[in-house]
């Protein structure tokens, strides 16, 4: 089995490094490539935490957005209810001003009606005292001795006079009415005034309220899709983040795996179990070494696949590289791998006794043979079965 088939190792060094301690072994410095692995892993170590301050500033900005938000829809909310108000006050204004013009249409038709009934009354007024003045006259020309016709010239003298002096006085009375009137009228037409300009006031500040709200709703669609946009960037960052631990784990894993595989292959490990049961009776087709984790024994197709300890079965179901794939844990961080097998007869978590049926031969082999695979491992790194296998089975 070739050096890079051997994936399912990282399985068990993932096991391992969860429940238990690194092997303490002396050896040789691990290959150059270890230099290279532990920079790249220091790379993507930088990027993480540039990824991870930058997910902070993100956060703290897309924090600011929000709070900056909140402050522009309470605003907005002042804003709606001052232009309520405005509302309210440009309703009463229009009330008022319907109550004014009203009010001086009313007043309009009571100036009609009494310069109406002045003119009938200075005319009825007029022609009394004419009537007056002349009886009068006509009784002192009587009392005198004197005919209307000597004295005619005297009577009109003083009925000019007396006419004269009748229509000064209704001409002041009538300008004083027209003077109260006329301030009643031009109070009116002030007040009216007054509350028309409020009334533009008012419609202008509404207008500017209108403004100010369509400028604060652009800001917060503006506040809004920035803060998305900082939430996708955020997802993003977050993706690449989870890659990156995915892959700087991986890594770390690899260079476990090269480092202790490193250090088996030239320290030699001693197990304690022996006398292994051979999984199947056959030839080594391929031995153990440096680019072979495990050997691969010839097997015809359907001959029994059996457990060379007692153990748990740890995996059971296809792997590619390796076909059908058992793995049995024998405790101690020891496992034993059955690769290439036709059928495999056992379920994951299943207790098997040693020499006990796994499964079948026939999915497969080396060289155009049918061959087993069978390999161990000791805190998931490859070891060599030869030394553990007992005496083969005739």
């Amino acid at each position: 089995m070739a050096f890079f088939r051997s994936f399912p190792y990282l399985i068990l060094i993932a096991l391992e490094i969860a429940f238990s301690t690194p092997l303490s072994l002396h050896a040789e410095p691990a290959p150059a490539g270890k230099k290279k692995l532990s920079r790249e892993i220091a790379e993507h170590k930088k990027e993480y935490e540039k990824l991870k301050k930058e997910l902070i500033q993100n956060k703290k900005l897309e924090k600011k957005y929000l709070n900056k938000r909140d402050d522009l829809k309470f605003r907005m909310l002042e804003l709606r209810m001052d232009q309520e108000k405005i509302h309210m006050q440009i309703e009463q204004n229009h009330m008022n001003e319907i109550r004014f013009s009203r009010q001086l249409s009313h007043l309009d038709q009571e100036i009609r009606s009494e310069k109406t009934s002045l003119r009938s009354h200075q005319v009825i007024e007029g022609v009394q005292e004419v009537l007056v003045l002349k009886n009068a006259a006509t009784a002192y020309l009587v009392r005198k001795d004197q005919t209307p016709e000597s004295s005619i010239d005297m009577l009109g003298v003083w009925v000019s006079d007396a006419s004269l002096r009748q229509m000064q006085r209704k001409i002041s009375r009538d300008k004083v009415l027209e003077a109260s009137t006329s301030i009643k009228m031009d109070e009116l037409y002030r007040r009216r005034d007054r509350i028309l300009r409020m009334e533009d006031r008012r419609k202008r500040e509404e207008k500017d309220e209108k403004k100010q709200m369509d400028r604060i709703q652009r800001q917060i669609a503006t506040l809004k899709e920035r803060a998305s946009g900082l939430e996708k960037n955020n997802e993003l960052i977050l993706s690449k983040t989870q890659k990156l631990l995915k892959l700087i784990h991986h890594l770390r894993l690899v260079e476990l795996r090269n480092r202790h595989r490193h250090l088996h292959h030239f320290s030699p490990v001693r197990l304690k179990i022996r006398g292994l049961l051979w999984p199947v009776n056959g030839k080594i087709i391929e031995s153990f070494g440096r680019f072979h984790d495990g050997v691969d024994i010839a097997a015809a197709a359907g001959s029994p696949v059996r457990s060379a300890e007692t153990g748990r079965i740890l995996f059971a179901r296809h792997y590619s590289g390796y076909g059908k794939l058992v793995i049995v844990n024998h405790g101690h961080h020891v496992y034993s791998l059955y690769g290439h097998m036709k059928t495999i007869r056992v379920k994951e978590g299943q207790i098997v006794r040693k020499g006990e049926l796994l499964g079948t031969a026939g999915g497969g082999g080396t060289n155009g043979h049918s061959t087993i695979f069978f390999g161990l491992t000791h805190f998931g790194n490859p070891v060599n079965p030869l030394p553990y296998l007992g005496q083969k089975s005739h």
